[in-house]
């Protein structure tokens, strides 16, 4: 009879010490970079990467998402585990992804981790380009990008292009809105030309060179 009393008593003990699991939290509000209005909608996914004594890994987990609400509002929990890295994934249709790392050392378990996002209008411009002076094989045009945007897919890989010969093509590079993009094109040994055009939001502005 003792032995049972025993049994039950270590039972109820190790159950007792039992320990509910750490987590944190991350939550912000998400707006639109020109004008500060909230962004509804917007999906976030939350990443981390895992750290053990033996190997640092280079690939990131997922660990939940969410999505803001009608006041661009968002709140995620997650149990805390031993990461190195955080990683945040921003999309809403129209507007640039966006992505945001946070080391571990910046997150707190005690607090909440108050992370505000802004987000940009997706906008274009498209250049056409047509050589329709005395066309020749011989002909050059040199345009320089004074002020691209390099973060974005489909973003300019260079801020210079080079076309020879004759040529009648068109081209499309994403840009900020809400500012000017400025370039320069040189018809090499004839003339060049500086000029700039406002990019409204969510908006394709078209310019044509003639040379």
């Amino acid at each position: 009879m003792r032995k049972l009393v025993f049994f039950v008593t270590l039972a109820l003990t190790v159950t007792s010490c039992k320990k509910d699991p750490i987590m944190y939290t991350f939550k912000g509000k998400v707006i639109e970079d020109q004008n500060g209005s909230a962004l509804s909608g917007a999906e976030i996914e939350f990443f981390q990467k895992p750290f053990s004594t033996q190997v640092v890994t280079s690939n990131f987990e997922s660990v939940g998402s969410t999505t803001t609400d009608a006041n661009g509002n968002y709140e995620i929990t997650f149990e805390r585990t031993k990461v190195t890295e955080f990683k945040l994934e921003i999309e809403k249709p129209n507007y640039f992804y966006q992505e945001i790392s946070i080391g571990s050392g910046d997150v707190s378990s005690e607090n909440d981790n108050i992370v505000d996002i802004e987000m940009e209008a997706e906008s274009f411009i498209k250049f056409k380009i047509q050589n329709t002076g005395t066309a020749a094989s011989t002909d050059n045009l040199n345009l320089l990008l004074l002020n691209p945007k390099t973060d974005c897919d489909g973003c300019p890989e260079s801020d210079s292009y080079f076309y020879e010969g004759i040529v009648d093509t068109t081209v499309v590079f994403p840009t900020d809105a809400g500012r000017y993009y400025n370039f320069t094109y040189i018809h090499l040994g004839v003339t060049s030309a500086t000029d700039s055009v406002y990019i409204p939001p969510f908006d394709t502005v078209n310019y044509v060179i003639n040379y």
